[in-house]
């Protein structure tokens, strides 16, 4: 029954829609934009990253890090690799080669997504999509929580610590031991090796030379430089521009080292 007095009227806020951050396949660990991202055609472009870790809680997964659709508002994107987007961020799996994801395992996974600075206002809602993570429309996140740093090192340290520290550790200088053997072990040899750089196979020949020096060979033009030795890495530096390639290396168990050329000079992982 209506009272007779003034009508009462219920002032109501407008919330934004709670976040989902997790269902039974995968949940989001992070999201974060590198603010110092310039891309090459438009100013307009930051690089987005999404931290995530796939369960496979039921029944064997696939995952890989170019396969997400990422909704922001009305507009879709999709996510692309770039290179040395997880260069600290070791902890996370980071590859366009399909991983596999067995029952009762889990996998950390990072994609990264050119997003204009216009879809990164706070109060819009985030949705992903996939074909092969069940679930995964069911995830509701929003600009709110993303977190703005000024470097994918940053980014690292803050979303993934322990993979961040390991990785500063394996870029220490060597001791002059781990020197010696390093260079004991690669200089007057050579590695042949086809890194992933597209669909065609491209062979590469990288040599090493007494004291410190390198060159690779490719379609019959030829890089050199110096290298350095770091505690998990060989730093290769190219005379003509300075650019660096870090070359992981480890020791196997009759005391042999490996060198993971293909990864360091191919574009889809790391």
């Amino acid at each position: 029954m209506q009272g007779s007095g003034p009508e009462s009227t219920q002032s109501q806020e407008k919330t934004a829609p709670e976040e989902v951050t997790a269902v039974d396949n995968m949940e989001v660990t992070g999201l974060y934009v590198n603010d110092s991202y310039i891309d090459d055609e438009s100013n307009q472009l930051k690089l987005v990253y999404l931290f995530y870790t796939v369960k496979a809680t039921d029944k064997n997964l696939k995952a890989f890090s170019k396969s997400t659709d990422m909704k922001i508002g009305e507009n879709v994107y999709t996510s692309e690799h770039n290179p040395g987007a997880r260069s600290y961020a070791s902890s996370f799996y980071y590859s366009d080669f399909i991983e596999d994801v067995y029952v009762g395992s889990e996998l950390k996974v990072l994609e990264t997504f050119e997003v204009p600075v216009g879809d990164l206002e706070v109060g819009k809602e985030i949705t992903l999509h996939n074909d092969r993570t069940p679930g995964i429309d069911n995830l509701k996140l929003s600009t709110d929580s993303i977190v703005h740093l000024d470097s994918a090192e940053a980014i690292a340290q803050n979303a993934d610590p322990e993979g961040y520290a390991s990785e500063m550790q394996k870029h220490e200088p060597a001791d002059a031991e781990t020197t010696a053997r390093v260079q004991s072990a690669i200089n007057g040899y050579y590695w042949k090796y086809a890194p992933a750089l597209g669909t065609s196979i491209t062979m590469y020949k990288t040599e090493f030379f007494s004291p410190n020096t390198f060159e690779t060979t490719t379609s019959g033009i030829t890089s050199s430089g110096t290298y350095e030795v770091e505690t998990g890495y060989i730093k290769l530096i190219n005379d003509s521009n300075g650019f660096v390639i870090e070359v992981p290396y480890s020791w196997d168990d009759d005391g042999n080292i490996n060198l993971d050329l293909a990864t360091a000079y191919g574009v889809h992982e790391g």
